[in-house]
């Protein structure tokens, strides 16, 4: 039955995306983000329902069935984000042999680089921006809502273990904390009240759902995206009551479990769980060392058959004294080293790149909008969530490896977007200010 309703509404989304490109864009986000396959067990289950609406978004844009919107200008983001995919290109190229997942990596690299280029073309107005940041906060709320609720359900007792598309509980509780302030941001600009309380209760439950991970990491992630809107947000009040009863809630419902796993963050040094990481990091880094230009490929941490080569190098970080080898390939444990080892020093700093320029974007935003006045504080204020989940992504992430999950790359992408709305937006602005001051002088 669940197959069946998944069939419907997928044949009327393919119905409206066949007539527009910006609702087939849509919907190739919506898929992505909620991995809709996961939710199903029938005939549906092996359809590629995400690569069906890439195709048919592609297919608008190369093809001009219809002009989709602006013409195509390369821009800094989508300019490193092109040179990371033919980094990857080029390490999948050269990557030890035997190992599937590394043009799986290379696949994914190039599908996410498809998504955020297009993105510019497409999303070229306000009310088409609100409507992708939408869908992606329905598409990535929808797992930390079903979570959360199953926390309230089981009094405090319900353990997720998150998605095959994000990974482990771990993974899941970096993905799902970094779309919180962007269901903030909804709740904060949403005129329906009804709607405004649902993204509020969305960003409550995403915040349990985090909480039910049971993922130090993710009570990182928490922590920083409450330490940022007390001390950033415009709206200090909202934003305090908003932080008091996410941390009653958490209080409230996180079993003794959670609370003794917690306390053993202080205890990194001591704790086994973070021994295997910097094991896990010291082989990575030896990698990048052997092979600084392109690494040992795309997934390399994870192959046993890499493993063995690399198990007694310490690279850069012999000063931290961990066990022996115990034989057991484990996954890089860190975006940072997961780049560096499978793409080499290259590709480290063009991830690096990457990241910061998602920050200098938003100061950019933010600069552009002091100089031309009013009505553009909802773009500084979206901007802002936005390079929250950046910061989410850069502080959780140095203990996981997801270095290639699309939703960030998206969000970085959205802030480039906003920065080219506001400099349109803004150009009529300045073009009045500069004619008032000629008129002035003369």
């Amino acid at each position: 039955m669940r197959d069946l309703m998944a069939f419907g509404a997928v044949a009327i989304l393919l119905a409206l995306g066949l007539r527009n490109a910006f609702v087939a864009y849509l919907c190739w986000a919506w898929t992505s983000a909620i991995a809709l396959n996961t939710y199903l067990y029938g005939f549906m289950t092996g359809v590629g329902l995400n690569q069906i609406f890439a195709m048919l978004t592609l297919g608008h844009v190369f093809l001009g069935v219809k002009k989709p919107g602006r013409p195509f200008e390369m821009n800094r983001t989508g300019l490193l984000m092109a040179l990371l995919a033919i980094q990857g290109l080029v390490a999948a190229t050269f990557a030890y042999p035997g190992f599937g997942r590394n043009w799986d990596y290379c696949a994914d690299l190039f599908k996410l680089l498809a998504f955020c280029l297009v993105m510019p073309i497409l999303v070229t107005t306000r009310q088409r921006l609100h409507a992708l940041v939408l869908v992606l906060a329905l598409g990535m709320s929808f797992h930390g809502l079903l979570d959360g609720l199953k926390l309230l359900a089981s009094g405090g007792g319900h353990l997720a273990r998150g998605v095959a598309k994000f990974g482990d509980n771990n993974h899941f509780a970096v993905m799902i904390a970094m779309i919180v302030p962007v269901t903030y941001y909804l709740a904060q600009y949403s005129a329906q009240r009804l709607v405004r309380n649902g993204f509020i209760s969305v960003t409550l439950l995403t915040v349990l759902a985090v909480v039910a991970t049971h993922s130090r990491g993710g009570l990182l992630c928490i922590a920083a995206i409450g330490f940022w809107l007390i001390k950033n947000s415009r709206r200090k009040v909202a934003s305090l009551v908003v932080v008091a009863v996410a941390a009653v809630g958490v209080v409230a419902m996180a079993p003794e479990s959670w609370t003794e796993r917690m306390g053993t963050v202080k205890e990194a040094g001591e704790d086994g769980s973070f021994l295997q990481r910097v094991m896990a990091w010291k082989r990575s880094s030896a990698m990048a060392m052997a092979h600084p230009f392109v690494g040992a490929g795309l997934g390399a941490a994870a192959e046993g058959s890499i493993y063995w080569k690399y198990a007694n190098q310490e690279g850069f970080l012999g000063f931290i004294k961990t066990p022996p080898p115990d034989g057991i390939p484990f996954v890089a444990h860190s975006i940072y080293f997961q780049v560096m080892g499978d793409m080499g020093f290259v590709g480290f700093f063009l991830f690096l790149a990457i990241l910061i320029n998602a920050f200098v974007t938003r100061n950019e935003i933010r600069r552009r909008i002091q100089a031309s006045g009013d009505g553009l504080g909802w773009a500084g204020d979206l901007a802002d969530m936005l390079a929250v989940s950046v910061a989410v992504f850069a502080i959780g992430g140095a203990l996981v490896s997801i270095a290639y999950q699309e939703f960030f790359y998206m969000v970085v992408m959205l802030l480039e977007v906003i920065k080219q709305l506001v400099i349109r937006e803004s150009a009529p602005v300045a073009g009045k200010t500069a004619a008032a001051g000629a008129l002035v002088k003369a």
